[in-house]
């Protein structure tokens, strides 16, 4: 599989997605289940790219919505279960994907319905704006990060009589795009990385993606929660490392997600043919399936990633470029 996305597709996905935060904008409110925007949004998603079960991998979605509030970073999408509300003092980042034959538009936003978090989101919007700027052909990607960090901490702001610095999230960065492979090689810190000397090259796409954060900067993970799922695409994959009762399961991933990042409440309802019979997926009988191929390191969990402060909050701003020899061209918003 070649790993060079296509840019006239890129363009497309582009052009989609726009519309989409556009759609966005007009169907969320206070206590809307974010179950419900999540299903809006990939229900858009597949109806603007003419998505065909049949050839589930020529285009659609090309990763789960995220839907991550307050201090929530990223990762976290609503499970098959769920009914939580968005409330109208949230922060809420909003992270879907859109793909065309794998050449994926990562893009994301943060809303809030109060206007106080305003300068929150602005530290992440402008430092999203000063990374794309700084994108270049040769442009060491730590310079990018060193210049990140340094907008992003002249923020601050006052909630509740308190007045907080904000901080970069320290561990999440932007990334290279590679055809069908959300995440490439190279990353774009969100911080200085003394030691990380990868430089931009032309011809590349990039996820530009900033966090910023009234709390601490540092995250962790809810393991216990994990709803992101993805094949292992570094690892060389053979027969032998499938589980003996995890062969249909594979099939399915492989034909309907192949090495695009999936979740569990699209598969939760689905049947596998096991021994010429229907075997209907519950939510226990998927995970044990999961969690198997995760212990032979064929399928990746990506759990909810949190802010270890959990009375914080925190932005997102992303848009996916192309680096050309003489431009860099925005490709998820319009007139690029």
């Amino acid at each position: 599989m070649e790993n060079n996305c296509d840019l006239n597709k890129m363009k497309k996905g582009g052009d989609i997605h726009f519309q989409i935060n556009k759609y966005i904008h007009q169907i969320i409110k206070p206590n809307m289940k974010l179950f419900d925007l999540a299903n809006s949004i990939e229900h858009r998603i597949n109806d603007l790219t003419c998505f065909n079960s049949k050839n589930p991998l020529d285009c659609g979605i090309a990763f789960p919505t995220g839907l991550s509030v307050n201090n929530c970073v990223a990762h976290w999408t609503p499970t098959i279960d769920c009914n939580k509300l968005l409330l109208e003092d949230d922060v809420i980042k909003i992270d879907y994907g859109v793909h065309f034959d794998g050449s994926i538009i990562d893009s994301a936003f943060t809303f809030c319905f109060n206007e106080k978090y305003n300068p929150l989101l602005e530290s992440s919007k402008t430092s999203t704006e000063i990374a794309i700027k700084l994108a270049r052909p040769d442009m060491l990607l730590t310079e990018i990060g060193k210049e990140i960090e340094e907008n992003m901490c002249s923020y601050e702001i006052e909630l509740n009589n308190e007045t907080y610095k904000i901080k970069p999230i320290r561990t999440l960065c932007g990334h290279e795009i590679n055809k069908y492979k959300i995440h490439g090689d190279k990353i774009i810190p969100n911080i200085y990385l003394k030691d990380y000397t990868k430089r931009i090259s032309e011809n590349e796409f990039y996820a530009v993606e900033t966090f910023a954060t009234t709390g601490s900067g540092l995250t962790y993970e809810d393991t216990n929660n994990c709803s992101h799922f993805m094949i292992n695409y570094k690892k060389d994959i053979k027969k032998c490392d499938i589980p003996n009762n995890c062969n249909q399961i594979w099939k399915f991933i492989m034909k309907y997600y192949n090495t695009l990042a999936f979740t569990d409440r699209w598969i939760i309802g689905k049947h596998l043919i096991k021994n010429n019979k229907k075997e209907l997926l519950e939510s226990k009988t998927l995970h044990k399936y999961l969690n198997n191929m995760n212990k032979t390191n064929i399928i990746n969990k990506y759990p909810p990633i949190y802010d270890t402060e959990k009375n914080s909050y925190s932005a997102q701003f992303e848009d996916s470029i192309y680096v050309g020899d003489t431009k860099t061209i925005i490709l998820s918003k319009p007139n690029n």
